[in-house]
């Protein structure tokens, strides 16, 4: 009836060692899948994600598959529209004219859209431009503005009458490598 305590240890002993050995197992494996599945999400294209959903091994699910990758179930669903033909022709034709008018903006594509006879506003050009990649070459606002300098050198010559030559003078230190040191001038 009652059974010899030494045994039930050992057999306690062996099925706790078993048990860690499984769970470290277990860890390991969920650690490859989290770092190989992490790097196929960022390296392949939406396009190799599809293909290997598609032969996705019968017993994992779709949601299981999208838990596994990290993405979301609903990417795989989503089909992108493309522009319409309409759109496709203006584009066409901002092209051309930004090729021959780098510095040209959104108002002057405008106004050259509308000569063309279509019918569009600033919204819909900004988009396809931002679309195509195109942006107007010119100075950008807030040029001459001081940037995030930690230190501005104040003019020390401010209020200085200039009465004779050479009162004021610049210097400028010039350092040239010598074989056992630098020689300044």
């Amino acid at each position: 009836m009652f059974e010899d305590g030494a045994s039930s240890g050992k057999e306690l002993k062996k099925v706790t060692a078993e048990r860690d050995r499984l769970l470290k197992k277990v860890g390991q494996l969920t650690l490859e899948v989290d770092f190989f599945c992490g790097s196929l999400r960022d390296v392949l294209p939406k396009e190799e994600v599809e293909v290997l959903e598609a032969s996705r091994p019968v017993g994992i699910s779709r949601s299981r598959f999208c838990k596994l990758m990290t993405i979301n179930r609903t990417s795989l669903y989503y089909k992108p529209k493309s522009e319409n033909s309409e759109n496709v022709e203006i584009m066409h034709i901002m092209d051309k004219y930004y090729t021959d008018h780098p510095t040209a903006g959104v108002l002057t594509m405008k106004s050259v859209l509308q000569m063309e006879g279509f019918s569009v506003n600033e919204k819909r050009v900004r988009r396809l431009l931002r679309k195509m990649g195109i942006q107007a070459i010119y100075p950008q606002r807030k040029l001459t503005k001081l940037g995030q300098a930690e230190y501005v050198h104040p003019y020390l010559l401010k209020g200085l009458e200039v009465e004779h030559a050479y009162q004021v003078r610049s210097t400028v230190i010039m350092t040239y490598p010598r074989r056992h040191g630098y020689v300044i001038v």
